[in-house]
């Protein structure tokens, strides 16, 4: 919520990216003002914005947010379209380069159901930020991955691209480490159906066995 609100322009080049997790970045109880609930920061600045669409505090089903909103005749305030998400705002402030993903039945801790998906997403997004519009093409490598992530809505009006995605449930549980959830993956095809592979898993076994190795020396070093 502060990094949302923050005025980081005096950093200039210093601030490469900006992630915005489990806030919906709309007024609502949690801003003082209408002014308070936007992106306070440099439109220049590549944006992520993650949230769950079951959010208890700011989603638009039955959260706080909506709750305190539609109490406005007894001292209640808010939007009155709330989304539960950024996309709404990023479009007004026109963010050079943004990307906003909601979670399917991911509540205020999205980590409970969409674990090592967050790992994928933000290790894509920090490794690039200005190419945050372009992480969906990226996750064709992992056609499970890929099949999970819907562009909903695209907008590029008055320069710039920003993206909304919808991310399904994900089909394993969050208590899998991210090297057990790859094997489960590597299993399935983009539409879900299992299909033998052979050595795949495997060789997905032995890739990661070999990291842990490598890890191992490089810090014994």
């Amino acid at each position: 919520m502060t990094v949302a609100r923050f005025d980081d322009r005096r950093y200039g080049a210093m601030i490469r990216g900006r992630i915005i997790s489990a806030f919906s970045v709309e007024y609502c109880y949690f801003t003082p003002t209408r002014e308070a609930g936007t992106f306070g920061g440099d439109r220049e600045v590549p944006t992520l914005n993650l949230i769950g669409d079951l959010d208890q505090y700011f989603g638009p089903i039955d959260s706080v947010a909506l709750s305190v909103t539609k109490q406005q005749d007894k001292g209640g305030w808010g939007a009155d379209d709330l989304t539960g998400n950024g996309f709404k705002e990023m479009k007004r402030k026109r963010i050079r380069r943004g990307l906003v993903c909601v979670l399917e039945g991911a509540k205020h801790d999205p980590s409970e159901t969409h674990d090592n998906f967050i790992r994928d997403i933000l290790r894509a997004f920090l490794s690039t930020p200005a190419d945050c519009h372009r992480i969906r093409e990226q996750f064709k490598m992992d056609p499970y991955l890929y099949s999970k992530c819907k562009v909903v809505e695209e907008d590029r009006e008055g320069g710039g691209i920003r993206q909304l995605m919808k991310v399904d449930a994900m089909d394993f549980p969050s208590t899998l480490t991210y090297a057990q959830e790859l094997r489960r993956r590597a299993t399935f095809r983009a539409r879900g159906k299992s299909t033998p592979l052979g050595g795949a898993i495997n060789v997905v076994d032995k890739f990661f066995s070999l990291r842990t190795t490598v890890e191992v020396h490089c810090w014994a070093a």
